[in-house]
């Protein structure tokens, strides 16, 4: 982000983080300070990225449209509908010859 952009930081209805060792403690300042709820969550796979999705969605949902309306909730019920469909069609070839195998993601490292 730039600058410019970091200045209305505290402005935002939610903060997400990806990488919780590195920005847990700004996240609790901000909540603390500006009352801005913080979500961590992990985007690696199909689910774990759905759950991302379902989850943010239930707290804008919350924050900006009440408790009793899912309006974002069901927005991205729909596109991970799509999403996953369209994932499951591209590995389907490559599925018979890798199920079932092991492989090994290297992310980079823990940042402190």
């Amino acid at each position: 982000a730039k600058f410019e952009e970091l200045r209305y930081a505290h402005r935002a209805k939610l903060n997400i983080i990806i990488c919780s060792k590195s920005l847990t403690n700004l996240a609790k300042k901000m909540q603390k300070t500006y009352g801005m709820p913080y979500l961590e969550e992990s985007f690696y796979g199909m689910t774990d990225t759905a759950k991302a999705l379902r989850d943010i969605a239930r707290e804008l949902d919350d924050i900006v449209n009440g408790l009793e309306k899912r309006v974002m909730q069901d927005r991205v019920e729909r596109l991970i509908d799509e999403e996953e469909a369209k994932c499951r069609a591209a590995i389907a070839p490559y599925r018979a010859r890798l199920e079932g195998k092991t492989a090994v993601l290297f992310t980079g490292g823990v940042k402190t």
